[in-house]
């Protein structure tokens, strides 16, 4: 499914090349389909797989720290005022949770906001992202004990899809000689368009 995802960003963005939001997609695309190449080498992807695959179980954990963050922040809305936009709540409730920013001028608040910040500091700090941390490391060390195993199903994974390739593309069209010739013309091609882009973009004069 993520692979399907991938793919049609990647094509969505040869028809719509202004969107801001599709570009950022593409290039968090780029850069973690990088860490895909790792796999061929055995003891980077035996460091590599076990971070990438902490993350499936990281789902209930996460869970409860986005329903925290959502019950806080809607009591800092009542508190604050429902005039204050929605964007700035978002943003002084991620300031007060994770990064534990006070109010600057504490005097100038009401004793129940007072509260609610400190609680929700000492909630959210302390209790919340500690527990998000030790799953974190009992993920990591639960996959890291089965890395071997994990490392051999992502490489079958590979092989098993260049053999599911290699039966339903036509390669009987051309031998091995123009297949080889026919890839360095794709490589080529394929550095050129990126250097064109480059240049419509940074306007070098090529």
């Amino acid at each position: 499914a993520f692979d399907l995802f991938r793919a049609a960003v990647l094509m969505t963005l040869f028809f719509n090349r202004t969107s801001q939001t599709l570009r950022v997609l593409v290039i968090f695309i780029c850069w973690m389909r990088l860490l895909d190449v790792f796999t061929s080498a055995e003891k980077i992807a035996t460091a590599l797989l076990p971070i990438k695959r902490s993350a499936k179980g990281l789902l209930p954990v996460m869970i409860v720290t986005l329903v925290s963050f959502c019950a806080f922040m809607h009591a800092f809305h009542y508190v604050w005022g429902e005039s204050h936009p929605i964007q700035e709540v978002i943003f002084k409730s991620f300031s007060t949770l994770i990064t534990t920013e006070l109010p600057a001028n504490p005097h100038e608040k009401s004793p129940l906001e007072l509260f609610l910040t400190y609680g929700a500091v000492i909630f959210f700090s302390i209790f919340i992202l500690n527990i998000f941390i030790g799953v974190i490391g009992q993920q990591y060390e639960h996959e890291k004990q089965r890395v071997q195993i994990t490392l051999k199903h992502e490489r079958s994974q590979c092989c098993l899809n260049f053999l599911l390739r290699s039966r339903i593309f036509p390669c009987w069209l051309c031998g091995q000689t123009t297949a080889k010739l026919i890839t360095g013309l794709a490589f080529f091609c394929a550095i050129w368009l990126q250097l064109a882009g480059l240049d419509d973009e940074l306007d070098w004069g090529w």
